[in-house]
């Protein structure tokens, strides 16, 4: 997630040689903090950082190693839990933007939602009873 100055150059030399652009920014997304010698980072982009923290790319690295080594199922189930645990650092992440917000009144979270919806319906007849409410 890190590279060091020295070895932030070689990378992107290595990468010049071997073709487009594509390339490049595929790496900037998988190294998207530059160390400093004195223990301080930079952050080259937010985007980019914020996709290596909890984005595609991360679980997209574990989901193929899993696969390689693991049964397709297994590999599966991570990739859905992956999407849960994304889903809820979204939900965090729009709650602390409401909670200091003076346009946003009340942040309504699904499960909320689904009570309000389904009330005094059976659980066979909400289409998302997998997830607990």
């Amino acid at each position: 997630m890190t590279l060091s100055l020295k070895a932030f150059r070689a990378e992107f030399a290595a990468d010049l040689k071997t073709g487009p652009v594509g390339h490049r920014r595929y790496k900037l997304t998988q190294y998207p903090f530059l160390a400093l010698d004195n223990h301080e980072f930079i952050m080259l982009r937010y985007g980019w950082a914020a996709d290596r923290l909890c984005g595609s790319l991360l679980c997209f690295e574990a989901w193929s190693g899993l696969v390689d080594t693991q049964s397709t199922s297994f590999a599966q189930r991570f990739g859905s839990a992956m999407n849960d645990v994304f889903e809820d650092i979204v939900g965090e992440t729009l709650q602390r933007i409401a909670n200091h917000s003076r346009l946003i009144r009340k942040t309504v979270y699904e499960r909320d939602q689904l009570v309000k919806l389904f009330a005094g319906k059976s659980s066979s007849q909400c289409r998302r009873c997998s997830r607990p409410m």
